[in-house]
C-alpha cells in the first residue's frame, strides 16, 4: 500500500464517550466543523486519561479535522472489546439502529492484554520434554498459545461482524490495527511521580528465572507469534483467517527496546510493556500514512 503524502497534517480532536450526550460543553460526533470522524477502542496504547498518561492516539496526523472518539480502557483485551453484551459503546457507535454514526476508520488496539492474561500458561517453567532448552520455542506451551490466539482471531471476526451488520452505517469502513513492539522483561511497574504502582510487571516474573538471552528470546517470540496471528487477519493476507477491510500495520522494530536491568524509562519505553511519550510518537508515525491512504481511497 502506497503511503499518502501530506503538505499538512491536523493531530485529532479527542473525545470520550461522555463528551457526546447533549448538554453543556458537549461535542456532538456528527459537528460538521470536522472533516473526518474515527472511532477508536483499545487498550492503554490508546487509552485517554489513564496511567500511563501518553498514548498512540494523540501523535496521529491526518489530512483534515478530525473528530476521534475514543473507547480505549487501560488492561482492557479483545475477547472483552468483542463482547457486545458488556461493550455497549462500541455497539452502540457502530451499529446500533437511530444511534451508530458512520465513520470514516476505525482504529482498533487489542490483542496485547488477552496474551499477557495467559503468560503464566502460556510459559513453561521448564523446557518441554525432548526439546532443546537453549531454544525459547522449547518453553512455549503449544496448546495453551493456539487457544489464546484463536480467541483473539474470533473476537476480531465478531467486531468485523458487528461493523457490518445488515442496514448498519459502516459496512466495510476500513479498520486498523496494530502489531505490538518487542518488550523487554524487566522489573519496571507502572509508576507515577517516581512511585511504583501495583501494575507490572508482566513478563518478567515469568521469566526472571531464565538465562539473560533467554528472557529476551522468549519474550520476542511471544510477540512474534501475536504478531503473525494479527497479520493474518489483514485483508491483503490470503490467509483463512483475512478479514474485509481489516488492515495490520506491523509496528515490530520501531522502538528502540529498552535495556535490560533497568527499573524505570529505558529508551522509547517507560515501563515494561508501554513505550514513553517518544516511542508513541514513532508509532503514531508509522500508522498516519496507512490510516490516510485508507481514508483517501474510500
Amino acid at each position: 500500500m502506497e503511503a499518502l503524502i501530506m503538505a499538512r497534517t491536523y493531530n485529532p480532536t479527542i473525545i470520550l464517550p461522555n463528551r457526546t450526550v447533549p448538554g453543556p460543553g458537549m461535542i456532538d460526533p456528527n459537528d460538521r466543523q470536522y472533516a473526518l470522524r474515527v472511532l477508536a477502542e483499545g487498550d492503554s496504547w490508546y487509552s485517554v486519561g489513564s496511567i500511563p498518561t501518553s498514548n498512540l492516539l494523540y501523535g496521529l496526523g491526518f489530512a483534515d479535522s478530525t473528530l476521534l472518539l475514543n473507547l480505549a480502557y487501560p488492561g482492557d483485551t479483545i475477547i472483552h472489546m468483542s463482547d457486545i453484551e458488556q461493550n455497549h459503546d462500541l455497539f452502540g457507535f457502530l451499529a446500533r439502529p437511530n444511534y451508530a454514526i458512520k465513520w470514516d476508520a476505525i482504529l482498533l488496539s487489542g490483542g496485547g492484554n488477552d496474551l499477557i492474561d495467559a503468560v503464566q500458561r502460556i510459559v513453561l517453567p521448564a523446557a518441554a520434554s525432548g526439546q532443546d532448552p537453549k531454544l525459547a520455542a522449547s518453553y512455549i506451551d503449544t496448546d495453551v498459545c493456539a487457544k489464546v490466539t484463536q480467541s483473539i482471531v474470533s473476537s476480531y471476526k465478531t467486531v468485523v461482524g458487528i461493523r457490518d451488520s445488515v442496514g448498519g452505517p459502516n459496512r466495510g469502513v476500513p479498520i486498523i490495527i496494530h502489531t505490538y513492539d518487542y518488550a523487554t522483561p524487566r522489573d519496571a511497574p507502572v509508576s507515577f511521580a517516581g512511585l511504583a504502582l501495583p501494575l507490572g510487571p508482566w513478563l518478567y516474573p515469568v521469566v526472571k528465572a531464565f538465562a539473560g538471552p533467554l528472557q529476551l528470546s522468549i519474550a520476542d517470540l511471544l510477540i512474534d507469534t501475536l504478531a503473525t496471528t494479527l497479520l493474518s487477519l489483514d485483508t491483503a493476507s490470503k490467509s483463512a483467517n483475512a478479514l474485509p477491510a481489516f488492515h495490520v500495520v506491523d509496528t515490530r522494530g520501531t522502538l528502540k527496546r529498552a535495556k535490560q536491568g533497568t527499573s524505570g524509562d529505558s529508551n522509547d519505553w517507560t515501563n515494561e510493556i508501554h513505550p514513553n511519550h517518544d516511542g508513541y510518537s514513532k508509532l503514531s508515525s508509522k500508522l498516519s500514512p496507512v490510516i490516510n491512504t485508507l481514508i483517501g481511497s474510500k
